[in-house]
Parts: structure tokens; C-alpha cells; sequence
């Protein structure tokens, strides 16, 4: 017996990587199919409390790890893409979504893992069309996934016959809180409850574990898997740590709820299936999917407790302008969505600077000057930022609809940085305080007002895409050529007949030029989205309802 052991422990170590490799292939796989589909469901749905269960529950059976799904989320409250609130809906759903898994591994298929894994090979390197290779992809990895379990029931089986490890399995059984705190310990080492609750499966089909003792582990293994998330929680916002809290939280309050009844929730759960397998499959979802209800029932006050424990800090808070999420680099739609906020910004600093800019040049207030030279440093350092960013999103990554909105994004954040240029540039001029006469500042001063809406409405466009408001920037763009080309014009044929000093005509001149720049930076941006537009003519709602269906069609 002593000389089998290396073989009994390399099997199932074995088979356990290889589970932990095929889900994370099954995971890349369904992400390639669906991850422009997961953005707009967590993104549309995470409102309402069901719907955000919903989304939770489809996109950690997409990614297969509800540590991603809550890590992912981490992510996006961090930087403020999502609120708290909307990020606990979606973690109520990824405990539900996680027990999915389970329930698959728990059919009994034997060998036919072999043809599985071949019609996945079949499909993934002979057809020609995208979608076929990726269902391949995702029926072989599905493959591999019923390799692994049969290579850790080979492991288990001899375990049944050895006192020792029969005698620890009934102890967990005996006193739960001994199995729950091992289930706990493990799940935290290999950052994997699905892995954790398929060995015990594997254990159960061979009966080299019983029923109570697996539902120890299980409660244990939900309470393991949020070790990574309260390790990734920290040095964050107050909004961040809560949400890593309340996963951590949930899996507290319905392991409280159950463990004084185990025995009676054991004795439940042999009445749903005759095969220890499925039996200990169903305890794993009926555990999640009771905790997330009752958490969803009580769902105010629970938020308000969360609130409680970590309250705002205003005393330390950082400003998070400058502050990129790295984690979501693996989710392209996420991590686009994340810069965009960053732009958006950048343009509101630029649309200070015009303001700041026509102060300093007609009022000659030097504070306005100085105030447009600090925000340029702003302006230089988060576009530089923005655009290292986006470099990190890996084009393989990319569909083409994603492909087409980084760069948008690259050529957006460039034409705005060279906005906040033209604003410099302006209040150099200023800085001289040079007067112009009556009819010559008034109408300057109406192609600087005309630059400023014409640039508004680039912004507008930016921050919510429309035809009309691309095509009135386009508009208004038009008129401030010929505004600028008239005025510039009526300037030189008037000093003609006057003695006008050179830095007179230098400075009025080249501040038409510069305002005749931004224009065209804001006809730039507003191209950009322009042929986006042609596709917004479902509404909002109807695309939501619609993201259900979506998702079935491509997997």
C-alpha cells in the first residue's frame, strides 16, 4: 500500500493540473466568443439586482472562476466604471455560476472524453469559419476537463481502502468545522473552488468520501476562493474593498445559516440524486444559490453593513485621474470602456483650457494664463498614460469592432492633446497683453466663442455618440473655417491702411490659426465616431433584452 502512494498522490496532482489547464483554456475560449457580448451584459444589466445575478452568473461560467469574475470587478469599481452596488448584484451571480461546472463533471462519461477531445481537434484545426474553430476550441477543453476527472478518480480509488484517509474524511463529517477550515486552506492554495469541489466529486464517484464530509469541504472551499480577492482589495478605494468584503461576507453569513442544520441539509440532498456524485453537485448549488437569494432579500441592509465596516476615507483619499487598472488588460471592452473615462476627462480639462485661454487673452488675467499652463501639464501627462495603456491591449486579443475602437481612442487622445497645445499657444500670446481695436476684438472674439462650441460638441459626441451631434460638429466646424478665413482676411486688408506693429499682426493671426486648429481636432473626433453612429439605432433598452439571446447564439 506504502509503495502505491507516489502514484496515488502524482495521479491526482496530475489530474488536478490538468483540470486547472482546461478550464483556463475553456475560459480563454468562451472569452474570444463572447467578450464584446460579457461588456455590454455587465455593463447594461448590473442595475437591477436580478439581471446583475443573471450577468454574474452567465459570465463566471464564461471565464470559469468566479475569483476572476470578482477580480475583473474589482477592477472596474476601482476605476470607477462600476459602482459598488452594481458589482455586488454581479457577485451574487458568480455564486451561483461557479456551481455550473460542477454539475457538468458530475456526468459519468467514462471514455468518451476521447471523442469529445477529437470532434473538438476536428473542428478547431479543419473548418475555416472563425465560430466553428472557436466551438472546437470550447468542446476540447470541455474534453480535457473529463480527462482530468478521470485521471483523479484513478487517484482516489485506492484512497477508499486506506483507514488513515477514510478515518480524516469522516472527521470532517463529525466536526464540519474541521473540513470546512482544510476545504478553505486548499481552495486558498490553488485559487480554484471548482477544482476543489471536482476532487471531492472524483472522491465521491469512487465513495472514498461521504456526503457530509463532502459538504464540509464545500462550504470551506467557497470561504478559500476569496483569499485572492482580499489580497487584490488591498491599497484600493473604500468602494473596492467593499465589494472583495462582501463576497467574502456572503460565503460567511450562508455558511452561518447552514452549518447548525448540515445534518438535515445532508439528509435533503440524498433525496434529489441516487449518485453520491450529483448528490454532492446539487449540495454545491443549493448552498450557492440559497446564499445568494438571502442575500438578495436582505440586500439593503447588507449594503448598509458593508458601508459600516468600510466607510468613505476622505482623509486619504487619492485623486484617481492618474490611476490605470492593469487587471483589466485582460478584458479588452472592460479596459477600452476604463480609458475612455480617462479621455473624457481629458477633454473636460481641454474645454477648461479654451475657457481659460479666451479669459487670459481678452481679460489679460494673468491667473487664467498660469491656470492654462497647469492644466497642459495635466493634459501631457494623462494622454501619455492613456496612450501607454492602450498599447497594453494586445491586438490578438481584438475582434475587428474592437480593433476599430482602440484606435479611435489612440487618435482621440492624440487630437486632444494637441487641443491643449493650441491653448498654450494662446496664452503665450496673451501673456504679451496686446489690444486690438473695437471691430477687430469683436470679431476675434466671435470665432473664439464659435471654436468653443464647435469643440463642445466634439466633446458631446465623445462622451455619447450621436449623428447630430456629429453632424453639428461638422457644421460648426464649416462655419469656423469661414469665420476664421473672414476675419483673418478683414484683419490684413484693414492694417493695409494702418501702421501696425509686427507683434500685433503675428499674435492676431496666429490666434486665428490656432483657433481654426482646434476645429479641425473636433471635426477629427467627431469623424471618429461618425460611422459608429449609422449603428445606434436600436435603442438602449432593446439591445439589453436582446444580450441573453446574443450570448446563446454564440456559444
Amino acid at each position: 500500500m506504502e509503495s502505491g502512494l507516489p502514484s496515488i498522490v502524482f495521479s491526482i496532482l496530475g489530474g488536478l493540473a490538468l483540470f486547472l489547464y482546461a478550464i483556463k483554456q475553456l475560459s480563454n475560449s468562451l472569452k474570444k466568443s463572447a467578450s464584446s457580448i460579457l461588456y455590454r451584459m455587465i455593463n447594461k444589466l448590473t442595475d437591477n439586482p436580478v439581471k446583475g445575478m443573471i450577468a454574474g452568473t452567465l459570465t463566471t461560467f464564461v471565464v470559469q472562476s468566479s475569483s476572476i469574475t470578482v477580480i475583473t470587478l474589482l477592477g472596474l469599481v476601482n476605476s470607477g466604471i462600476l459602482r459598488f452596488d452594481n458589482a455586488l448584484n454581479v457577485i451574487l451571480g458568480s455564486e451561483i455560476g461557479t456551481t455550473i461546472t460542477a454539475q457538468i463533471v458530475a456526468v459519468k462519461v467514462g471514455n468518451l472524453f476521447l471523442p469529445i477531445m477529437a470532434v473538438g481537434f476536428f473542428l478547431r484545426y479543419f473548418a475555416k469559419n472563425t465560430k466553428i474553430k472557436r466551438t472546437g476550441e470550447v468542446i476540447f477543453s470541455f474534453g480535457l476537463i473529463f480527462l482530468a476527472m478521470n485521471l483523479m478518480i484513478e487517484g482516489v480509488k485506492p484512497l477508499k481502502d486506506m483507514p488513515e484517509f477514510v478515518n480524516t474524511l469522516k472527521t470532517f463529517g463529525e466536526i464540519p468545522i474541521l473540513g470546512i477550515i482544510w476545504g478553505a486552506i486548499f481552495t486558498a492554495i490553488i485559487q480554484s473552488s471548482s477544482a476543489t469541489t471536482c476532487l471531492i466529486i472524483a472522491m465521491g464517484i469512487d465513495g472514498a468520501i461521504n456526503l457530509k464530509s463532502a459538504i464540509a469541504l464545500i462550504f470551506g472551499a467557497n470561504l478559500g476562493t476569496c483569499a485572492l480577492e482580499l489580497i487584490a482589495a488591498i491599497s484600493t478605494s473604500p468602494a473596492t474593498k467593499r465589494t472583495a468584503l462582501s463576497q467574502v461576507m456572503i460565503n460567511i453569513i450562508s455558511i452561518m445559516i447552514f452549518y447548525p442544520f448540515i445534518s438535515q441539509f445532508t439528509d435533503l440532498v440524498i433525496q434529489t440524486s441516487t449518485s453520491l456524485a450529483r448528490q454532492i453537485a446539487n449540495a454545491h448549488t443549493i448552498f450557492n444559490v440559497t446564499g445568494s437569494l438571502i442575500i438578495l432579500i436582505i440586500l439593503k441592509p447588507f449594503k448598509k453593513l458593508v458601508t459600516i465596516i468600510i466607510p468613505e476615507d476622505t482623509k486619504t483619499q487619492k485623486p484617481e485621474t492618474m490611476i490605470f487598472e492593469n487587471r483589466l488588460l485582460k478584458l479588452p471592452y472592460f479596459a477600452m470602456e476604463h480609458v475612455k473615462k480617462k479621455i473624457n476627462t481629458l477633454a473636460d480639462i481641454t474645454m477648461s483650457m479654451i475657457d481659460h485661454s479666451t479669459k487670459a487673452f481678452f481679460e489679460q488675467k494673468d491667473e487664467s494664463v498660469d491656470q492654462v499652463f497647469k492644466q497642459e501639464e495635466i493634459v501631457d501627462e494623462l494622454s501619455i498614460k492613456c496612450l501607454d495603456y492602450l498599447q497594453k491591449i494586445k491586438k490578438h486579443q481584438l475582434d475587428i469592432k474592437a480593433e476599430k475602437i482602440k484606435e479611435n481612442l489612440l487618435d482621440t487622445t492624440i487630437d486632444i492633446e494637441r487641443v491643449a497645445d493650441q491653448c498654450v499657444n494662446i496664452a503665450g500670446f496673451a501673456k504679451q497683453k496686446v489690444e486690438f481695436a473695437g471691430e477687430q476684438n469683436k470679431r476675434l472674439k466671435e470665432v473664439f466663442i464659435l471654436t468653443k462650441d464647435t469643440y463642445g460638441y466634439a466633446v458631446k459626441t465623445l462622451k455619447k455618440p450621436s449623428k447630430s451631434n456629429c453632424e453639428m460638429t461638422f457644421k460648426l466646424e464649416n462655419e469656423l473655417d469661414y469665420k476664421e478665413k473672414q476675419t483673418r482676411e478683414q484683419y490684413i486688408e484693414e492694417t493695409k491702411k494702418e501702421t501696425q506693429d509686427s507683434i500685433h499682426n503675428y499674435i492676431y493671426v496666429e490666434t486665428l490659426r490656432n483657433l481654426e486648429r482646434i476645429g479641425d481636432h473636433a471635426d477629427n473626433i467627431a469623424g471618429y465616431y461618425y460611422q459608429a453612429t449609422e449603428k445606434l439605432s436600436t435603442t438602449e433598452r432593446s439591445r439589453s433584452l436582446n444580450l441573453l439571446r446574443d450570448l446563446r447564439r454564440w456559444l
